[in-house]
């Protein structure tokens, strides 16, 4: 390796820019005078198949795991390695958050179409890329995610319900579509009665536990009393099906002053809600209606009623 002398401090180094600055009117292509009598350090060589980060120092494999890659350096890689970028662009991000929110917001207004046209073909060129990153993210990071998202469903129950409720009329046909799909593959059918059967032992078990004593004659009365209609949205039955008003789960008993009549649609939308906060809610409430279930259920135990 050829040697350079230092004009200012006379040691001998090693002529290649570890030591001194390039210099294009020097013969030798280096300035006169090494980087540490101009009050800068030496700049370390890396080995063959490395590169050293310039904020950290620290010397790492160069490639696309530990330096993002930039046009602006001879070897493909930026100066600074992902953490140290990272770091820095945090920093720079927190110290200028109402600037870079404000500037964003207004590019992507001035440029909306041609930004979705650029996003959607990058997404579509990389797929599998994205997945992968995915898959792997949330895995690394099951824990906080799962931690986040019990807290924004703790904190927001009641906006969830009703974004899932629109949801859920928007799109009731394709949601019963796929939960035919779905009930009639094969290997679902075992899964589907199994829960089946637990859900029956369930509620079997608190009826059992539960009085039970509504008769043929008092549900034959409870229809004659609402015109064969439902209770709830008065919809005319064909088949009637007998509503707990009080859910069984909540200890509601199969008795006459707790069934009302109640068509398909309604008994499963109502399932084991509370009547006066589920009711209230649905587009088909009346409050003539209300009164009119309450005051059945205050007299069905009653002898003149039946």
């Amino acid at each position: 390796m050829s040697v350079k002398v230092c004009f200012r401090c006379k040691r001998e180094l090693p002529a290649t820019t570890e030591y001194f600055h390039k210099h294009h009117q020097q013969k030798s292509g280096l300035n006169p005078t090494c980087k540490e009598c101009k009050g800068l350090k030496f700049t370390p060589i890396p080995k063959d198949g490395y590169k050293i980060c310039k904020k950290c120092g620290k010397e790492l494999p160069a490639n696309d795991n530990y330096f993002g890659s930039s046009n602006l350096f001879k070897d493909g890689f930026n100066s600074n390695c992902r953490e140290c970028y990272r770091t820095t662009k945090q920093e720079y991000t927190k110290k200028h958050n109402e600037y870079i929110k404000a500037n964003s917001q207004r590019y992507y207004q001035e440029h909306k179409e041609e930004t979705k046209t650029r996003v959607s073909k990058y997404y579509q060129k990389n797929k599998d890329k994205y997945f992968l990153y995915n898959k792997e993210y949330r895995i690394k990071n099951a824990a906080r995610i799962n931690k986040q998202r019990k807290e924004y469903r703790d904190n927001n129950k009641k906006a969830i319900s009703e974004r899932d409720r629109l949801y859920r009329e928007r799109n009731r046909e394709r949601l019963l579509q796929q939960k035919k799909e779905y009930a009639q593959r094969p290997e679902n059918k075992l899964r589907i009665l199994d829960i089946k059967r637990k859900y029956k032992q369930k509620r079997r078990t608190l009826e059992l536990s539960l009085p039970n004593d509504l008769s043929a004659k008092q549900w034959s009365k409870c229809k004659k009393y609402f015109n064969n209609t439902c209770a709830y949205c008065g919809k005319k039955l064909k088949r009637a099906t007998q509503d707990h008003f009080i859910p069984i789960t909540k200890g509601g008993g199969y008795t006459a002053n707790n069934i009302v009549p109640s068509c398909p649609s309604c008994n499963s939308s109502k399932h084991n809600a509370d009547f006066y906060i589920w009711y209230p809610k649905q587009p088909f409430y009346l409050q003539e209606r209300e009164r009119k279930i309450t005051k059945y259920l205050d007299l069905a135990g009653q002898i003149e009623l039946f």
